[in-house]
Parts: structure tokens; C-alpha cells; sequence
């Protein structure tokens, strides 16, 4: 079975094409939009293609192709064409395609953001009206992707668009790499984590794409994974496995300057020196596991002398301190259930040990650093 799959080069769309490698009996054909795109491809022996946006209404698929995979997300202007052209031109280019082969399928993945800002509560499900707020770049994108694609010739049967919730794994940087990062540095402030989610593992959207080439299924789908948990048992679970910084409520927090110098009183001479040892390569994280067995002002002290001016120290100053954490989003899992009720979801505890891994691996240059 031979596909066409753009937006390989991100992180779903990289996934996907490594398990597609492992499997070893679907021949992917790889469309890459922008030059940045090509660095990680380029290293494998993949069928790579580089065609801009602007060009794609030139671009005609190999006859033999029978699906066209999309994890592609035009959210910033490219080749001087805005998201919403870029849309228009993808949409056309699909269009061209099937006016050749009326029988091209289509996976295209969505998002549950075009629900944004979930008003209201309870689950939603996939045949819930949608208008997300215009200032959220990334939902609007999203929905402006889902009204052009239904609009194409025979999308009720050779369409297939999955919306996953909050997904995680490897190289994923908003709900991975970026906790992660944030408990590398140190401390993570918060609010309020009490919203529901429904985490997915990356992995799990692969595995589900790669059994539908097998065994197509038309239709909009919400994509879940089987837990339904707060963020905050979604962060603590990234906690346990940096070890390094902690949840700490923003109640907790003392930042006023007297108190600061309250602190480094406490500390006295023994804090300068620890200071300037902590900002010197073989001492800052040897300091971060000391500060962690202080009160909670002595640590978060110490926490921001140590992460002045590091990368992902805005995690200090609040990244998981915001609203968006204290409202549920949840969508509806019924239809996907009733549609495929033989595909297993992994749960946050069976991918535990892939993620230290990754952590180990991923960070690697960030520990050795800080020793």
C-alpha cells in the first residue's frame, strides 16, 4: 500500500512514519511545505518531496497512492501565503487529486481545539457546533482546515478526520518536553490544576492511523485516551518522573523583595557562597537537590537565582499558572467506542518507563550541564 503523508516532520506526523518504518508494509511518499521540515527527514531513505504551498496546484500524486495522510497545520505565513490561503491551497490541491481518483481516501487530524473555549461543561461530542475565539490562533486554523475539507467531493464516504484530546510522548513540546523542562529548572508554580482532561499517547494515535489504512472508516471522530484525570495528576506524573522540581501553589509562594531578603538572611554568607557555587557548571543541580528538603520560600529562593535567564525558566513565573488549567476539557468517547471498540488506549502508567527514557535521552545535555 503506497500514501502520501504531509506534515511528517512534525511530532505525530514523525511518529507516524517510524512505526510505518517498523511495519514495513506501507510505502509512505513524504510532502514536506517548508525547508525547515527536511532536516529530520533527510536523514532517513524516505520518498521526500519538497513542495511549497504556493506550488502545490502543480503537484499531481503517484497513481498508485490510495490515501493522503494530513498532520499538517498551516498556523504561521509561509512562502508569503497567510494560514487561511495556505488552507485554500491545500484544499485545492485535494481537490485536483480526487477530480483524478475519485476513490483517494483521506486522514486528516484535527483537533479537540476547535471546541475552544469548552463554555459550558460536560462532554462534547463530535456534533457540537464550533467557533473558536478568533485570538486562538491554532483553533481557528484548525476548524478553517475541518470546513474546507468536508466542502471536497465525496467527503462523507472518503473522509476520515480525528480530533485527539491533550496528547503526550516523545518530542511532544507543548504537554512533554515543556513540563519536563519546567521541572528541570526547578519549582512550578500553579493556581488552580482542577480541570479534567483526557490525555492521549502519541503512539496511540499512530497505531490507531495505521490500523484505519487497513481498515477504513469515513467520519469525524474525538480521540481520547481512556483516563480521565485532572491536570494535576497529569503534572504530577511528569514530576515523579523528572524528579527534580515540585508543584507548588501559588498560595505557597512568598514573592515580595522583603521576604526574598528574609530568605538570604536565613541563608546568610553560606547563601552567596552557594549561590555562586549553584551558577557554576559542576554545582546547580547538586544545589537543586538540597534546596528541595527547605521551607518552601528558602526553595523557590534559590530556585530563581538558579534559573535567572536559563531557558524554560518562565515556568518559575507561572507557565501552568494561568485559567486555561482550571476548566474541564472533555469531549464525548461514545462514537469512537461504538465504532472500534477492539482498539486498546495505553494508560499514563504503561508509558512510565518509555518516558524516563526519553527524559534521560532528551535532557541529556541539560543534566551533564547542570553537574
Amino acid at each position: 500500500m503506497k500514501v502520501a503523508i504531509f506534515g511528517a516532520s512534525g511530532f505525530l506526523g514523525y511518529d507516524f512514519v517510524r512505526l510505518l518504518v517498523e511495519k514495513a508494509d506501507v510505502t509512505p511518499v513524504l510532502y514536506c511545505t517548508s525547508p525547515q521540515g527536511l532536516t529530520n527527514l533527510s536523514r532517513h531513505e524516505f520518498d521526500l518531496r519538497f513542495v511549497p504551498y504556493s506550488a502545490l496546484h502543480r503537484e499531481k500524486l503517484d497513481s498508485d497512492i490510495e490515501c493522503v495522510v494530513n498532520f499538517g497545520h498551516p498556523f504561521r505565513t509561509r512562502d508569503e501565503l497567510s494560514p487561511a490561503e495556505q488552507v485554500r491551497a491545500f484544499a485545492e490541491f485535494l481537490r485536483n487529486q480526487i477530480a483524478g481518483n475519485a476513490k483517494l481516501k483521506l486522514i486528516h487530524l484535527s483537533s479537540m481545539s476547535v471546541l475552544e473555549p469548552f463554555a459550558g461543561g460536560g462532554d462534547f461530542s463530535e456534533e457540537v457546533p464550533f467557533d473558536p475565539p478568533r485570538n486562538d490562533e491554532y483553533a481557528t486554523t484548525k476548524a478553517l482546515m475541518e470546513r474546507a475539507l468536508e466542502k471536497l467531493p465525496h467527503a462523507e464516504s472518503n473522509q476520515l478526520i480525528l480530533r485527539p484530546t491533550v496528547v503526550y510522548g516523545p518530542f511532544c513540546r507543548p504537554w512533554t518536553d515543556g513540563p519536563m523542562s519546567a521541572f528541570a529548572v526547578g519549582d512550578v508554580i500553579y493556581s488552580n490544576l482542577d480541570g479534567a482532561i483526557q490525555p492521549i499517547y502519541g503512539r496511540d494515535i499512530s497505531r490507531f492511523i495505521y490500523d484505519r489504512l487497513k481498515d477504513f472508516r469515513s467520519g469525524l471522530f474525538n480521540i481520547a485516551g481512556k483516563e480521565t484525570m485532572s491536570w494535576m495528576q497529569f503534572l504530577r506524573y511528569f514530576e515523579e518522573i523528572v524528579d527534580e522540581g515540585r508543584l507548588v501553589a501559588r498560595a505557597a509562594t512568598v514573592a515580595t523583595t522583603s521576604l526574598e531578603a528574609g530568605a538570604a538572611s536565613r541563608l546568610g554568607k553560606v547563601s552567596a557562597q552557594l549561590i555562586v557555587f549553584a551558577n557554576r557548571s559542576l554545582g546547580s543541580r547538586f544545589l537543586r537537590r538540597i534546596a528541595r528538603y527547605c521551607p518552601v520560600e528558602l526553595r523557590q529562593y534559590v530556585h530563581r537565582k538558579l534559573s535567572a535567564g536559563q531557558a524554560g525558566a518562565g515556568a518559575m513565573g507561572g507557565a501552568f499558572d494561568r485559567p486555561f488549567f482550571s476548566g474541564n476539557r472533555l469531549v464525548s468517547r461514545v462514537k469512537l467506542a461504538e465504532s472500534f471498540p477492539d482498539f486498546l488506549f495505553s494508560t499514563l502508567d504503561q508509558n512510565r518507563d518509555e518516558l524516563r527514557s526519553y527524559y534521560q535521552y532528551r535532557f541529556t545535555d541539560q543534566l551533564i550541564g547542570s553537574w
